[in-house]
């Protein structure tokens, strides 16, 4: 099949440095929280081989220094998530609405660093002023101040920790002391010290405690030191194991080993073995290596020892990397993807116009070129079988949307006759009109906004609460918006008075009590079908738009552990395509409420190379030539799919379409025929007949935004 494509590397989308890791095991989630410097908190978990959930959009002035998981009393409630920043905040956040629940304010500047006890009844805080405070977490309604911990000398707490048997807290502070907390008294018990150099403090940066009250440190000279936690004297130091400070320190449960990291961005291993001149314990170094480019600020181990324990880390460069540590350091790594699994970008295909959002309220809209076959073809020398195809016209930027909102946009979408264009934030909601400008034809008029739409927002009596999704229909003439409480909302486009929109029906099935979050929605080619699904996939709903009412809730495909990742309906028929986190997927047939005999007979059958690969299906495009025809992708790959071809069962082991001559070798006739030519892709769509976009964001481009990484010449190089 020829195709032209649209290789889009313009929209410079640049991720946030990530500041803090926790995690937390629950009966059938292991949840991951990394909060980002822009404000983010982005709920992964490792089930199906990691999954992206769900992200609490940050904003202006609400970056994230600290995040920490608190497990409640059942292990059917979902575990409370509590975040802390510069902006001296104590934030509890309703992970439903996405939404904070308990703000409280905490005095003595910005707030650096976190830790909740094992008991999970008290949050230990360090902040600017030098001061570690204690709140007592009981009451869900507001966090109660119940200690505060004042050094005589007043310096920055970088680092705290909770002794195991929650007596204790330990923390490091930028003049280089250690200190030995009473967590009832708040009286200091011991101080230990880390050298100094050229008589100025070392500052401390890291600290946790080990089950035999173990101390471990790390400090702005790259040093890395053993306490005893009774005795509070030093153990063992390691001065050599790093070349700058370090960062972050991770422990297994039973406090074998530890792993470090920090500026250098080497992740070493310490290990306690037995000493047998002493007849007790001692720490050695067994092992090190790097994962990242650029600082390492966070670091966890995850496993309870019975599974294969990983350990997840994060810094400047903002993608997580995943490690087993089995056989560590002699083991492949894994970078997930740095983009949210749910495309951002929205696309209006006959005004060939792509719109993306960015952080503190900014939306950009680009226009597509036009392509011109020259005489003769350019051939890409990473991809032999393609041809570069010279400009007619070159693409554009049309317009820079700002809003007023001082949150991050967490969805937009752009209606496709370009009339319209939705802009949703946690906290509102705006609609503009726009249109084409008659006197500068191809050119997008100012936007406008309706101001008066939000009051078809308010629910329940109360004020505005935001969205999480928008959506427009195909015909231009409806917009659907997921609200933050998880209902639905329809409104008309097109009996509007006075920037008043009528609203069509309203769908609750996902709010209270059911507390669903919804992640994907999409509609019919005819716009009269909605489906949607939450991001558990507990419910995948058709609704009708004509009339409105639940036409179903779909049966359940896969397992209940297998998530869904998207909710696709065929541009020209009423089939809709489940894609699930497993790398299987469904066609679902909703005028007859059945899968399709094609998805009937080759759901389960899959070939092998599709099924191991990594990275999730993020979407699915349909051929506008052959409806038949799809392309499903994820962030490194795209997989052709003809499902009017059956699938030879006897040799599932597909050849996968390389970047190099093996990719000449892929049959013209092979179903489920893969492509890794394109990296890091944020969206892909067809536009025309043989005409398709794809958006890449390779991590090279984020990697050239960050600065030089920390470098030691060596003698000789």
């Amino acid at each position: 099949m020829e195709v032209n494509v649209h290789r889009c590397r313009f929209i410079e989308y640049q991720p946030a440095q990530i500041n803090s890791l926790s995690h937390t095991e629950t009966p059938t989630l292991g949840l991951v929280a990394c909060g980002r410097s822009n404000g983010n908190i982005e709920i992964w978990t490792t089930r199906n081989n990691w999954n992206l959930l769900r992200i609490i959009p940050g904003g202006e002035g609400r970056d994230v220094n600290a995040v920490v998981w608190v497990n409640q009393h059942s292990d059917k409630m979902f575990p409370r998530l509590f975040s802390a920043g510069s902006n001296g905040l104590l934030v509890e956040w309703d992970t439903i609405s996405l939404k904070p629940k308990v703000l409280t304010r905490v005095s003595g500047g910005s707030i650096t660093c976190m830790s909740v006890n094992h008991a999970n009844t008290f949050i230990a805080l360090g902040s600017t002023d030098g001061a570690a405070r204690i709140f007592n977490i009981t009451n869900p309604k507001l966090p109660d101040l119940y200690k505060t911990l004042k050094p005589g000398k007043p310096s920055q707490v970088l680092s705290i920790a909770w002794t195991h048997d929650d007596k204790y807290i330990i923390t490091g502070s930028s003049d280089g002391a250690i200190k030995k907390w009473d967590s009832i008294s708040g009286r200091t018990i011991s101080t230990m010290t880390v050298e100094t150099r050229r008589k100025s403090s070392t500052p401390v940066t890291s600290v946790i405690t080990l089950p035999d009250n173990t101390i471990v440190s790390g400090d702005a000279l790259g040093h890395v030191k053993f306490w005893d936690g009774e005795q509070c004297n030093m153990l063992q130091t390691f001065n050599k194991s790093h070349l700058a400070s370090v960062l972050c320190i991770a422990s297994n449960r039973d406090g074998t080993e530890v792993y470090t990291s920090g500026v250098d961005r080497k992740t070493v291993k310490f290990c306690k073995v037995d000493d047998l001149e002493n007849a007790g314990n001692i720490w050695i170094e067994t092992g090190k290596k790097g994962y990242h480019s650029h600082d390492v600020r966070n670091m966890i181990l995850i496993g309870d020892g019975k599974e294969q324990e990983v350990l997840v880390s994060g810094g400047t460069d903002p993608a997580i990397v995943v490690c087993p540590i089995v056989n560590y350091p002699n083991v492949t790594h894994r970078r997930l993807q740095h983009f949210p699994q749910k495309p951002m970008i929205s696309i209006s295909k006959s005004k060939r116009l792509l719109v993306c959002p960015f952080d503190n309220g900014e939306v950009l809209i680009w226009k597509l070129g036009k392509y011109a076959y020259p005489k003769e073809y350019d051939v890409s020398p990473q991809n032999p079988s393609s041809v570069r195809l010279s400009l007619a016209e070159n693409k554009s930027l049309t317009m820079k949307l700002v809003t007023k909102s001082k949150q991050n946009v967490v969805s937009c979408a752009i209606s496709e006759d370009a009339n319209w264009i939705a802009v949703a934030s946690i906290d509102s909601v705006g609609l503009y009109r726009m249109g084409e400008d008659m006197q500068r034809p191809g050119h997008l008029k100012r936007p406008k906004k309706m101001k008066s739409f939000l009051q078809e927002m308010i629910l329940d009596g109360k004020s505005s609460t935001g969205a999480h999704r928008v959506l427009f229909t195909p015909d231009n003439g409806r917009l659907i918006t997921v609200a933050s409480n998880s209902v639905i909302i329809i409104s008309d486009l097109t009996m509007w008075v006075d920037d008043v929109f009528p609203e069509l029906a309203r769908f609750t099935e996902y709010a209270s009590p059911s507390q669903l979050s919804i992640s994907s929605i999409s509609t019919s080619g005819d716009s009269k079908w909605l489906a949607v699904a939450d991001d558990m996939a507990k419910q995948i709903n058709i609704y009708s738009l004509d009339p409105f009412q639940r036409h179903m809730t779909l049966p359940q495909l896969t397992p209940v552990s297998c998530l869904h990742t998207s909710l696709t309906f065929n541009p020209y028929s009423s089939t809709l395509v489940i894609t699930f986190a497993n790398n299987q997927f469904y066609v679902y047939d909703v005028s007859t409420n059945a899968l399709t005999r094609w998805s009937e007979k080759y759901a389960n059958v899959m070939p092998a190379r599709f099924a191991r690969i990594q990275d999730k299906i993020m979407g699915c495009a349909f051929n506008p030539e052959n409806s038949n025809h799809i392309v499903l992708w994820g962030s490194g790959y795209l997989c052709s799919i003809d499902m009017q071809l059956e699938i030879d069962e006897s040799n599932l082991d597909i050849t996968v379409k390389k970047r190099k001559r093996e990719a000449n070798a892929v049959s013209a006739n092979e179903n489920y025929r893969l492509s890794h030519h394109y990296q890091g892709i944020m969206f892909v769509e067809f536009i025309g007949e043989k005409e398709m976009v794809v958006v890449e964001r390779p991590y090279t481009g984020i990697l050239e935004n960050l600065g030089p990484s920390f470098y030691r010449p060596q003698y000789g190089t």
